[in-house]
């Protein structure tokens, strides 16, 4: 009977482990799926749009201001506001994820690179977003490589 409890009390504490893992995933990397080629606003401003993740349906989606597309821009929600500046959604496993003040979410966001002669770019992008009840958190925690067509997409001029 002691073995058998112990059996139950186990399997309970792997069932318990795995269902709170479940609740703040890492995304693994993904690569750049799409950028914007229209124009687009971020709080009335020109942006940009970069979509980046695994495939279409596990995928991030990172909008910046145009001023702000400038090697060496980095910003921190967790020190400076970035409303209007930033901002990032995700879909992942047919949930949405948002950055929500309420819910304890950040973005921290550093451009490495933008090279316009060989057409480069790197933007490092660390962030955690939440469902909209605060239930299932995501966190982010990659460069974003751009290159070629996508390159010219993201500092195309409108």
């Amino acid at each position: 009977m002691k073995k058998i409890m112990q059996v139950v009390l186990s399997i309970l504490m792997l069932l318990t482990v795995s269902a709170y893992s479940n609740e703040n995933t890492t995304l693994p990397n993904g690569d750049v799926l799409l950028i914007s080629d229209s124009m687009e606003t971020l709080g009335g401003k020109p942006s940009v749009t970069i979509y980046f993740g695994e495939n279409q349906n596990d995928f991030n989606t990172f909008t910046i201001l145009k001023e702000k597309l400038h090697h060496g821009f980095s910003i921190d929600s967790r020190v400076n506001n970035t409303i209007g500046k930033v901002d990032l959604t995700s879909s992942y496993h047919k949930n949405q994820y948002y950055l929500n003040g309420k819910n304890n979410t950040f973005i921290v966001v550093q451009i490495k690179k933008l090279d316009r002669t060989n057409n480069k770019a790197t933007i490092y992008i660390k962030a955690r977003v939440s469902t909209a009840d605060g239930d299932k958190y995501l966190n982010i925690d990659q460069d974003v490589h751009i290159n070629g067509k996508n390159f010219l997409n993201l500092v195309k001029e409108f």
